[in-house]
């Protein structure tokens, strides 16, 4: 087994850890695998959501040591506050008066129900959550989930690292 000293502290290069941090309704789930290596090779897997997120969390990861195999999930899972989707209503009332002024001023007629479906659908960020990406708040609490896991990981490393 590969061990690297770290700090007057012999570690394992060989460890598992894992975190767990809920943020606005969302659940973060970090797993960390580190296995002994001949270089550096990190594994990322995160959710679409968290993309522009990898690049600190690929550094994160590549502080930890020179070498080794690490493979990091991310899992994003958004809780059932409301099972039904929250949309920002006056938004689409404004984008649906929009419409039926334009209906007014081209004296077209305008059938209410399509009308209202087209404001919905053409209306960007009408979800109070925000579809295309995460929040700041969400974006922290993913990197302070690494940094736990991070953390379970290099107990976990001391541990083995000590037999």
């Amino acid at each position: 087994m590969a061990k690297t000293k770290l700090n007057h502290e012999v570690i394992s290069m060989t460890g598992f850890g894992r975190a767990d941090l809920r943020c606005a309704g969302v659940s973060i789930h970090v797993e960390i695998k580190s296995v002994n290596n001949r270089y550096q090779d990190l594994n990322l897997r995160l959710p679409r959501e968290y993309s522009s997120s990898e690049p600190a969390v690929r550094e994160r990861l590549a502080s930890l040591t020179g070498r080794g195999r690490l493979d990091l999930q991310v899992s994003r899972e958004l809780g059932t506050r409301n099972s039904a989707l929250e949309i920002d209503q006056d938004r689409i009332i404004k984008i649906y008066k929009s419409y039926a002024l334009l209906a007014n001023r081209l004296k077209v007629s305008i059938d209410s129900t399509q009308a209202l479906l087209a404001a919905v659908k053409r209306s960007e960020n009408c979800s109070t959550e925000s579809v295309a990406g995460v929040s700041q708040a969400e974006e922290r609490a993913l990197l302070r989930c690494v940094d736990l896991a991070i953390g379970d990981l290099m107990k976990a490393r001391g541990r083995e690292g000590a037999q």
